[in-house]
């Protein structure tokens, strides 16, 4: 059996003569103890992981270097200047930076930004590399540190915020020696341009890239060698099964791995017969050069008597040919649970990974708009028609009466929508002979007709205008004829003049003269959102 190549772990490099910023808070600190977007906000330090005497923790399976004190609030990362932050002068493949963007805004908009920036390695031979990179805003989930909630600045919890850090990585010649990597100067006097918040704070205008820590991933010299990073079990579907255990696979040898290294993937579970957990397929790894990453996922399903949420103790299992497997632990919890009426429930939602990888799709707004078929050109949208001739200031208003008439009503459109051309078939060949993954109808608009057979009300396809189910006739075209096509509905919740529930405040009304108008097709009386809107989602 071949001997496997010497590992080496990621390599902590200090950051704490830079620190500039603070954004970690512990509960019952001192309002403005930590300040991490410039208007007050901070990130929960309970939720950092463990970490040794000299402050190294496991992050995304990354040992990183973290703030020094855990205990109180301090400085504990730098807002990127173009600062030069000195490197171990050892061949490596990658500087490893756990890092996000934050914008200052005014408290309450809830929004953080992306921020970009060039990352230059500078070698002891005097020679330089530059790349571009993007630190997503810390405001939302998917960082390999995730936490559901933040500090507000009066140190009160707001548990309706989920904030991340992020894995950047910055890739260095390992035929070159490092001796420094300069940060981008995404901050100057310039950004830190004030902007008025709540309670007379304020903060930076620009976005900017913040660094909480930095480690170098060394060359392992003696041919191909693997390391798995960020395994981690996920509620998202994948290949047939309701979970995903997903990870990265790193060279970090001086070879390549070949094709004839046979190296597969494969998750065991403990006790798997006895909790009901099935993996699927093992995944295989064709090549990877020196220094580079593939990103395996392999779908995980629990059986049914399984309570979700428990939990189990899962490996991935390396396997080449001729060498020891490597064995990396990645806990499991098993089944995906009903979604409550829950901010914590929500907040583990994630998008299937198909979806993730569909770059195109097809989304389809038809309707009773689709007759009249006009809206200011790159100005405003035609479904929205009859919204925009309710308002005399708007273009669609006079529009409206030079075309039709002023008392030429929106819901007069609804005999002429007739749908005589409509073959689901064609429509569902043509998506998938244009390369689309899936499309998406709108079921019903703001204006509130529905596509479909509703028991709620005759305001339909079936009852008025085609006389067609258009909504089922699609959904049973891309079964029958596009298979591989995946299906969405749209389905708008308010409705503009609903006399229910009107969104604009009124039922329908004539635009010009005032006068009350019908609903067509609904019989009033429901409670909008209980017994109508509810019941047609």
């Amino acid at each position: 059996m071949a001997t496997e190549p010497m590992t080496a772990a990621p390599i902590a490099v200090p950051l704490r003569s830079h620190f500039d910023n603070t954004g970690f808070a512990r509960a019952g600190e001192p309002a403005g103890s930590a300040d991490f977007d410039g208007v007050g906000h901070a990130l929960p330090a309970e939720e950092l992981p463990p970490r040794s005497a000299d402050g190294v923790g496991a992050i995304g399976g990354v040992p990183y270097l973290l703030a020094e004190d855990g205990n109180v609030s301090g400085p504990d990362n730098v807002v990127a200047r173009g600062q030069r932050i000195d490197l171990p002068p050892i061949p490596a493949h990658s500087a490893l930076l756990l890092g996000a963007g934050s914008v200052a805004r005014p408290i309450g908009t809830g929004s953080s930004a992306a921020v970009s920036g060039v990352f230059t390695v500078v070698y002891t031979d005097g020679t330089t590399s530059s790349t571009t990179l993007t630190a997503p805003g810390y405001l939302g989930p998917g960082g390999v540190f995730e936490a559901g909630y933040r500090y507000r600045p009066d140190g009160s919890v707001e548990d309706e915020a989920t904030v991340s850090l992020w894995s950047l990585e910055v890739p260095l010649d390992s035929t070159r020696v490092p001796a420094a990597l300069v940060l981008p100067a995404s901050a100057d006097a310039a950004s830190d341009e004030v902007v008025a918040g709540e309670s007379g704070r304020s903060g930076s205008a620009a976005p900017r890239l913040h660094v909480f820590a930095l480690s170098l991933q060394p060359l392992v010299p003696g041919g191909a060698a693997l390391v798995v990073r960020g395994a981690r079990c996920t509620p998202s579907m994948f290949d047939g099964a309701p979970q995903t255990v997903e990870a990265t696979v790193v060279n970090i040898g001086d070879a390549w791995l070949t094709e004839a290294d046979e190296l597969t993937v494969a998750l065991e579970v403990d006790g798997g017969d006895a909790v009901g957990a099935v993996a699927t397929k093992r995944v295989r790894v064709r090549a990877l050069a020196p220094g580079e990453q593939a990103r395996i996922r392999i779908g995980l399903a629990a059986s049914a008597d399984v309570e979700p949420g428990t939990q189990a103790a899962g490996r991935l299992v390396l396997q080449r040919s001729g060498r020891a497997p490597q064995y990396v632990a990645v806990p499991l919890t098993l089944g995906v649970p009903d979604y409550a009426c829950t901010t914590a429930s929500l907040r583990g939602h994630r998008a299937p990974h198909w979806f993730t990888g569909a770059k195109f799709g097809i989304f389809i707004h038809w309707g009773v708009y689709s007759v009249p078929a006009w809206a200011p050109v790159g100005e405003d949208y035609a479904e929205w028609y009859w919204a925009r001739m309710d308002k005399p200031e708007l273009p669609t208003h006079r529009h409206h009466a030079r075309e039709w008439g002023e008392d030429f009503a929106y819901d007069d459109f609804i005999p002429m929508f007739t749908a005589e051309n409509f073959d689901p078939r064609d429509w569902v060949e043509l998506f998938a002979a244009a390369g689309a993954r899936y499309f998406v109808f709108t079921a019903k608009h703001h204006d509130g007709f529905c596509l479909w057979d509703t028991a709620l009300s005759e305001r339909s396809s079936v009852h008025l205008g085609p006389k067609r189910d258009l909504l089922r006739e699609l959904l049973d075209a891309a079964d029958r004829h596009a298979p591989e096509l995946y299906q969405g509905i749209y389905f708008s919740q308010p409705e503009f003049f609903n006399p229910d529930g009107p969104w604009y405040g009124h039922g329908p009304r004539n635009p010009y003269t005032g006068a009350d108008l019908p609903y067509t097709g609904y019989t009033g009386g429901h409670d909008f959102v209980r017994d109508y809107q509810a019941g047609r989602f």
